[in-house]
């Protein structure tokens, strides 16, 4: 079940994020009926590209990150457990289009620095990855300040930044 939880999560934030309210429940449930309305109008392609796109990013987590995959960074250290805020954030930012596998693999080390530089010295990120992970400010917060750190370091303009950046604006 925890599967198909993540990647219900990946598909609405993917397909949505700019709708998300800080409900998550309801927002992963209005995912499942845009699912199933695409699904219905483009077939099983619909649902195994989205699949296809999630496994894509959960490689490219760990081609940067290895088995310190979708872990938090404190106190300079990786904690142990696993955390679907990380989680978000990277299937989020490393499933954009504009993103290949090489530039990923090229700056992996400048990529995994910079999410740990985010996790010491932003305290509004820490924040956004272990209190209050679902409003809307720390969601798009943390997508945000991630995916301006990857276009930063490969040179490549994101897509799911202004997206982040369109939802921060409804925090405000």
């Amino acid at each position: 079940m925890r599967d198909a939880e993540m990647l219900l999560r990946f598909t609405a934030f993917k397909e949505s994020l700019e709708d998300y309210s800080g409900n998550l429940r309801q927002f992963l449930d209005a995912a499942c009926g845009v699912g199933q309305t695409a699904l219905e109008e483009h077939g099983e392609s619909y649902l195994e590209g989205l699949a296809s796109a999630c496994e894509q990013a959960i490689q490219r987590t760990f081609t940067i990150f290895g088995s310190n995959a979708f872990l938090r960074f404190e106190d300079a250290a990786y904690n142990r457990r696993f955390n679907i805020a990380v989680f978000d954030v990277m299937t989020a930012v490393l499933s954009d289009p504009q993103l290949d596998d090489k530039i990923v693999e090229d700056h992996a080390a400048a990529l995994e620095g910079a999410y740990k530089d985010l996790c010491v010295s932003d305290a509004d990120f820490q924040a956004a990855l272990k209190a209050s992970t679902k409003t809307i400010k720390a969601t798009a917060g943390r997508i945000q300040k991630f995916s301006e750190q990857v276009e930063a370091i490969t040179g490549t303009t994101l897509d799911i930044t202004s997206r982040a950046v369109t939802l921060a604006m409804k925090a405000k």
